[in-house]
């Protein structure tokens, strides 16, 4: 069942977090004390989103960008290792933008993951902007 989280959730999204963070072998090191700490303003946040299911967490925030009329809401994390309840998480974020009267929602991925392209092809997301990043 996806709930939103609450605070007795930030264990498991933590782990969940590390998980994710080990997989993809990110140049910065985990801090679990640190993402407590951002998961809790979130939660407490009413322009975020923290969605959680049974080995699921999504994390997502809505704003309005500099120079545009329209807010935006963006998914900052999807991690679910139950691959049927992704689009679900899918389909609360998109509803939940919607209520935020976002005109417009992003799901990030890098272009490493070809499934997740087409995942989310497959749901009506289009590729937008390419970012490049430099390690300082």
């Amino acid at each position: 069942m996806i709930r939103v989280a609450t605070h007795a959730d930030i264990p498991a999204m933590v782990a969940l977090f590390q998980r994710h963070h080990e997989e993809r072998a990110f140049t910065f090191a985990f801090n679990a004390a640190l993402i407590s700490m951002d998961l809790a303003a979130a939660i407490d946040d009413p322009n975020w989103l923290c969605l959680t299911a049974d080995r699921c967490a999504l994390v997502a925030f809505s704003y309005r960008p500099m120079f545009s009329p329209n807010k935006v809401a963006t998914e900052l994390m999807l991690r679910c290792e139950r691959p049927r309840i992704r689009p679900q998480m899918i389909a609360h974020f998109e509803n939940w933008a919607r209520t935020r009267h976002c005109k417009q929602i992003a799901l990030a991925s890098t272009h490493a993951y070809e499934a997740f392209k087409r995942l989310y092809k497959r749901d009506g997301y289009a590729p937008a902007e390419m970012t490049f990043a430099k390690e300082l």
